[in-house]
């Protein structure tokens, strides 16, 4: 039985993660249709996008943790009631993320320069470009729907980015089919067709979210207030310093899987082709996982607003509960499932042999997966964000990625490999993370 202080904090994390979950599970399914509907084009068309998300990935969850820098700021100054303070954070959040994505498009474009030089089939790069340039442009429009998505959350407003995220993300699908495949008049597309699609969704989420916003009696006097002249360096400063850390610890764990996948790239089109469909499947459950982290820098930047440092360590430890139950059981899914998930995004049989071992091994590092994202969340809450940066840093570059290069090259365990490194990276960052909230908060008990 969950005690009574503790059944509060279990209904209200809920409650603020399932719209979180959803529209995070919604950007999932956008991500799988495309997935699935690329894999039928062939195995070649598969991994160039495959390749082409993997480099464009490694900037755009930058982009996302700088923007979630925002929320635990807004989060506070809804603590204390601040309104004044919650504007200036909205207008100058604004401008900040307009620079981070006008830096991470330059990034972007920088490292065309060396996709050739990174061991993948040569045909493969030709027809990860058309993707990929497309997805480089759809960054702006995204990080400016996050400024507002992130204000709101911290406004402990998770539901209108979820209806939105859904509805952009059903046109999404719509969009795949017509494009990829030439439907309606249209031309065929292919791999272009599915960024395409992109593109024009995250458009249509931030033209919703302002909408949303506007048509708000409560919330269009945020909208009203925001002003790009009137920037404060200070507040910038104070985005960056929370935005920054939180952007390296995406970066950190994003780069180690991204260049797991260009480890994969080298063995073959097949391997990476199965390492995509798996990574795939398992983002799914992680990205349901961060939004009980997200719920948990919510409530406990609110907390910590309203100086309630008992509910802090009690709130954080519920979402860890949370998180436990729902990962025990996708690992079960994983596991018991590792044939039949890989065979709906592809029929080739030597992909689905090598996907269904590589399932085995996801299942497994599902908990650690789960519990270190939401323990993330949980630190953010509470602005502690330098030390995970540094323990995320060491799980995936000095752990993770050496350990995935090693077994690849000189032990030779194929793909299973790298997936075996992953599980070991995951499960030091779990630990040693929950180590530290569990040392932080003894003094709010």
């Amino acid at each position: 039985m969950i005690s009574k202080k503790y059944k509060y904090h279990f209904i209200n994390n809920l409650k603020l993660a399932y719209p979180v979950t959803l529209s995070q599970l919604g950007h999932m399914v956008a991500a799988i249709a495309d997935t699935m509907m690329v894999g039928y084009l062939g195995t070649i068309p598969l991994a160039a996008v495959a390749f082409g998300h993997t480099m464009f990935s490694m900037f755009y969850i930058v982009g996302i943790g700088l923007a979630t820098g925002l929320t635990p700021l807004i989060g506070k100054a809804n603590g204390h009631n601040n309104e004044e303070e919650t504007k200036l954070l909205l207008s100058n959040g604004i401008v900040a993320n307009i620079l981070f994505a006008l830096i991470l498009m330059l990034l972007l474009y920088l490292a065309t320069f060396f996709m050739y030089d990174l061991g993948q089939d040569k045909e493969v790069v030709d027809l990860s470009f058309d993707y990929y340039n497309v997805m480089l442009l759809s960054l702006l429009p995204f990080m400016l729907f996050l400024a507002f998505k992130q204000f709101l959350e911290g406004l402990k407003l998770t539901k209108p980015g979820m209806v939105v995220s859904v509805i952009a993300n059903i046109v999404n699908v719509i969009l795949n089919y017509i494009l990829i495949f030439g439907k309606f008049g249209f031309p065929a597309f292919g791999v272009a067709g599915a960024a395409w699609a992109t593109f024009i969704a995250r458009l249509l989420m931030f033209i919703l979210i302002v909408f949303f916003i506007y048509k708000s009696e409560k919330l269009k006097k945020y909208l009203f207030s925001i002003n790009l002249l009137k920037i404060k360096f200070k507040k910038i400063k104070e985005i960056t310093k929370i935005g920054v850390p939180i952007g390296l610890q995406y970066a950190m764990e994003v780069s180690a899987f991204s260049v797991g996948s260009i480890i994969v790239g080298t063995i073959s089109a097949e391997a990476l082709a199965a390492h995509q469909i798996v990574l795939n499947i398992a983002a799914t459950t992680f990205m349901m996982a961060g939004g009980i982290g997200t719920a948990a820098t919510i409530a406990l930047s609110n907390y910590l607003g309203q100086k309630l440092f008992k509910e802090i360590r009690r709130s954080g430890f519920t979402s860890l509960l949370i998180v436990l139950s729902f990962m025990s059981i996708t690992a079960t899914i994983f596991i018991i499932l590792n044939n039949f998930l890989p065979s709906l995004y592809i029929d080739k049989t030597e992909v689905l042999k090598i996907s269904a071992s590589l399932m085995i091994i996801a299942g497994f590092f599902q908990i650690s997966d789960g519990v270190q994202v939401v323990i993330l969340g949980v630190l953010r809450g509470i602005h502690d964000v330098k030390i995970p940066t540094i323990i995320t840093s060491i799980s995936y570059w000095i752990l993770t990625i050496p350990l995935a290069y090693v077994s690849v090259n000189y032990l030779n365990f194929g793909p299973e490999g790298v997936w075996y490194a992953y599980l070991i990276g995951l499960t030091f960052t779990a630990i040693t993370l929950t180590y530290r909230f569990n040392k932080l908060s003894r003094k709010f008990d």
